[in-house]
C-alpha cells in the first residue's frame, strides 16, 4: 500500500502542502482532483520523494519513512516499484524513442522487455514512430511515450500528473483501457487530472486538494453528490467545460 499521513511542505516560505492524508491499495485507481495551483503535482512530487515533505510518514509498500529525520533508505530504490509521468514528461532528446523506452531498464539489468514494449506502443499508436527522435514527434506522442516507459517496469505504484493534457478524445479512450488493464494486474494509480469526466470514468475514489489541504475524499460515486461547497463550485465549473 501507498500511505501518505500528515504530510506537509513548504516552499519559498508558502505552505504548498499543509496535513495531508493520502492512501491507495493495489489495483486502486485514485482521481487527485483540484484547481491549479492548489498543490497536486507537489503532493505526487512528496510520494515519489523527488521533493521530501518537511513532516509526516510515508510508507510505499515496505518501505517506511519518516520526516523530518531524513530518508533512511534512499529514495533510488523506489525505481521500478513506483514510477511517476509529470507534465514535462521528459525524454532523452538525443536518443531515439527506443531507446528512451528501454534504456531504464537495461541500466536495471532487465534486457527482454522488447516484447512488453511492443504490446504497450500499438495499443498507444506509438509502434510506427520507435526510430524517430523526441523532437520529431509531436506533444501528445511523447506524452504518450513517457507514459510507455512508466508502465514498463510494471511498477506497483504509477503516479501521473495531467497525463492526458496533450491527447485528444480517441488517445484518452485508448490511456482509459490501458491503465484500467494496468490496474487489474495489480497496479495503483494515482491520476491529478482537472478532466473531470475523464475522472469520473476511471477513478474508483476521489481526493480533492486546495490550497495544499484535503477538502474532501471518498468514493468516486461520491463526485455526484459533494458534501462541501469548495468541491460543488469546482465540479460545477468543470462539468461546463
Amino acid at each position: 500500500m501507498l500511505r501518505a499521513e500528515h504530510i506537509s511542505k513548504q516552499l519559498g516560505g508558502r505552505q504548498i502542502l499543509d496535513d495531508v492524508d493520502f492512501a491507495i491499495a493495489p489495483s486502486q485507481i485514485v482521481a487527485l482532483l483540484g484547481p491549479s495551483g492548489c498543490g497536486k503535482t507537489s503532493l505526487l512530487r512528496a510520494l515519489s520523494l523527488l521533493a521530501p515533505p518537511d513532516s509526516g510518514r510515508l510508507s510505499v509498500g515496505e518501505r517506511n519513512y519518516e520526516f523530518p529525520n531524513g530518508l533512511g533508505t534512499p529514495w533510488q530504490t523506489l525505481y521500478p516499484e513506483l514510477t511517476v509521468v509529470f507534465q514535462q514528461f521528459p525524454l532523452w532528446p538525443h536518443l531515439r524513442i527506443r531507446h528512451n523506452l528501454l534504456l531504464p531498464l537495461e541500466l536495471h539489468g532487465e534486457k527482454n522487455a522488447d516484447g512488453r514494449m511492443s504490446e504497450l506502443c500499438d495499443e498507444l499508436g506509438l509502434t510506427p514512430l520507435l526510430h524517430l527522435f523526441p523532437m520529431q514527434l509531436s506533444v501528445g506522442q511523447r506524452q504518450r511515450a513517457a507514459l510507455v516507459r512508466a508502465l514498463l517496469p510494471q511498477p506497483k505504484y504509477l503516479l501521473l500528473d495531467e497525463v492526458t493534457s496533450a491527447q485528444d478524445v480517441e488517445h484518452i479512450k485508448r490511456m482509459i483501457g490501458l491503465l484500467k488493464k494496468s490496474a487489474l494486474n495489480g497496479t495503483a494509480i494515482v491520476l491529478a487530472t482537472h478532466l473531470i469526466r475523464f475522472a469520473r470514468g476511471l477513478a474508483e475514489r476521489f481526493y480533492f486538494i486546495d490550497e495544499g489541504r484535503i477538502v474532501e475524499s471518498g468514493p468516486a460515486e461520491g463526485l455526484g453528490t459533494p458534501r462541501t461547497e469548495r468541491l460543488r463550485d469546482f465540479l460545477f465549473v468543470g462539468d461546463q467545460l
